[in-house]
């Protein structure tokens, strides 16, 4: 493997550097003290002995989904240790509360599953040799026709809610989901802002109509007839579990499935005039308990939140199978579908809105778009259009896209607005102030930790996950050069990825060690690392994207170039310097390995 070595002195730390490091090497003691407080030593939750609701398993995951992603970024190795015995921890807790069944989700739509997943997702990439069979098997729910979740000969998942007990057509109680009581779809403050599911239902024309348990019962069975059965857009999340699964065991059969999945859904958009559908019944035919309607499937165009987790399973779907193939034509789902949209916007006090829902009554929930989906698409293609889709974003914005938030949001992606304008050459300094709110991030999530006093018995399901200490959206972005995961499930893309040493076996940057990706560009990318230790050299590798799909055709230093021809170099910085490299690269189809 080709050795690069810097030559370039340091003289004084950049600012932005001596913040990364202080955030890297302050995630892990802000675990421990999270850890302390809410773990029990075999990782589960300290909680309650009875589940209170339908949610739950997810939501213990996603407690601590990124302290993986930390470690494999360059953070403590504790971090790995305790999200694995966690994951462990969780996973019979909630076995016992009757949600998970051979260590998976038992029967639960892929909105929620692919939250849940991420850390799932991140322990694989992570160390993939210690969780490729679970992987394997867990896609396996998915790809083995025996289990019944798939159907092979209409190319669809038979069920809105499946999962290790296979598709659960019912009944549909949201608060009892795995009892024989009859389907009800009771009033909820929580679920009142979402609207009724149904408006053609006799006597139920407002959602306080569901206090009536008549009513509830009525439109329970509604539900019942109508989402029960049959494939539903956001099963298209289940495309990253498979590729991930394929990625760490290399089963052909795996990408096969993939690539067949999303055709299927591809084809649906296209004779739907290039809009994807949102159901499709046990037949393969789009409407078939909807009476013919394209719209109102089980968290699809009609309910409950419409538009965002329908973009996130596409982009989940269209990223996972262009990371597969190299094909860019899988990435028109997603394009298609954000300028759908786009198209029937409209301005609103000042601010471009675009429909998030459709019904009966026509396209409406007019509401932004939020950035993050274009990012990543653009992220992945590279096309000018795609760029031109975000600054129509920006135009009709009229918040100011270059603050960092102090608040990383519910999605963990609140720095994509800063981050695509520091990439565009208009906020320099997003660097060192991304990294010094991130530290403060976890200083504030720490205090907030201590000084919680609460009766774990009255936690509610996101009491963890809002207290969570650990962030690192500021760090994908700065030290990979991609974009935070999509929360509903999404693997990590990226144009970068380091490991410590020149084994590569411990991924991440090493001790005193900073990266800063400073371009982006569809055939490559520009890094400077820097070593910040005065008196030890450091070494690591420089591999081409998350998963290696990209080889390194050139690397160019200011006083030097080499051909690579691979997806792997290494570097050695000498004591206090810094090195300059641009790579130029090419996209090519995931072929596992693990030599990069």
């Amino acid at each position: 493997m080709r050795i690069v070595e810097s030559t370039a002195p340091l003289g004084p730390p950049p600012s932005w550097a001596v913040q990364q490091r202080r955030l890297l090497d302050d995630l892990a003691p802000a675990a421990r003290v999270f850890a302390a407080k809410y773990l029990h030593d075999d990782g589960s939750l300290i909680w309650r002995d009875e589940l209170p609701g339908r949610d739950g398993l997810d939501d213990g995951y996603e407690s601590v989904y990124d302290w993986p992603l930390a470690y494999l970024l360059g953070a403590d190795d504790d971090l790995m240790t305790v999200a694995a015995r966690a994951w462990a921890g969780i996973t019979t807790q909630f076995t016992r509360y009757g949600q998970a069944l051979d260590e998976y989700e038992r029967g639960y739509d892929w909105f929620h599953q692919g939250e849940g997943n991420l850390l799932l997702y991140h322990l694989c990439l992570a160390d993939p040799a210690a969780w490729r069979d679970r992987v394997a098997r867990f896609a396996g729910l998915y790809t083995d026709p025996a289990h019944g979740n798939y159907d092979p000969v209409h190319r669809l998942i038979r069920a809105a809610h499946t999962g290790s007990g296979g598709p659960r057509y019912g009944p549909y109680r949201y608060s009892h989901p795995f009892t024989d009581d009859e389907n009800v779809y009771e009033w909820s403050s929580r679920h009142e802002p979402y609207g009724l599911p149904f408006r053609d239902l006799p006597g139920i024309d407002a959602f306080a109509d569901l206090k009536d348990p008549a009513n509830a019962r009525l439109m329970g069975a509604a539900m019942h007839e109508r989402l029960a059965r049959g494939d539903t857009v956001v099963n298209l999340t289940s495309t990253g579990l498979v590729t991930l699964a394929y990625a760490t065991t290399g089963d052909e059969r795996l990408r096969d499935w993939v690539i067949g999945y999303v055709d299927a859904w591809r084809e649906r958009a296209a004779a739907n005039g290039g809009l994807i559908p949102d159901n499709v019944g046990l037949s393969g035919e789009v409407g078939e308990y909807l009476g013919g309607r394209w719209y109102g499937g089980h968290y699809g165009w009609s309910w409950p939140h419409g538009l965002e987790p329908i973009a996130s399973a596409i982009m989940v779907a269209a990223s996972s199978a262009y990371l597969l193939t190299a094909d860019p034509g899988h990435l028109e789902l997603p394009r298609r579908l954000l300028r759908g949209v786009l198209e029937r916007g409209r301005i609103d006090h000042g601010r471009l809105v675009v429909p998030h829902r459709h019904d009966d009554s026509g396209w409406f929930d007019f509401r932004p778009l939020p950035p993050r989906f274009a990012l990543a698409l653009w992220h992945l293609s590279g096309d000018p259009a795609d760029r031109a889709l975000l600054d129509e974003l920006e135009t009709g914005d009229p918040d100011d896209w270059t603050a960092v938030p102090s608040d990383p949001g519910r999605f963990r992606d609140a720095g994509t607005r800063p981050w695509l304008t520091y990439l565009s050459g208009a906020n320099a300094d997003y660097p060192r102030r991304a990294a010094a709110e991130a530290a403060a991030q976890v200083a504030r999530q720490t205090r907030l930790v201590r000084a919680d006093d609460a009766d774990p018995a009255t936690y509610d399901l996101h009491h963890w996950q809002q207290r969570n200490p650990v962030t690192t959206e500021a760090l994908v972005q700065l030290t990979l050069g991609g974009p935070a995961p999509i929360y509903n499930g999404g693997l990590l893309h990226a144009r970068l990825r380091w490991f410590t040493g020149l084994d590569a076996r411990r991924p991440g940057l090493p001790p005193d060690v900073a990266a800063l990706v400073h371009r982006v560009a569809a055939d490559g990318v520009s890094v400077r690392l820097v070593n910040l230790h005065p008196a030890e050299s450091r070494q690591l590798v420089v591999q081409g994207g998350a998963f290696g799909e990209f080889r390194i055709d050139e690397v160019r230093t200011p006083s030097a170039s080499w051909r690579v021809g691979s997806a792997r170099f290494a570097v050695r910085l000498a004591p206090a310097s810094m090195l300059d490299l641009d790579l130029t690269t090419t996209r090519t189809p995931l072929r596992p390995t693990t030599e990069g």
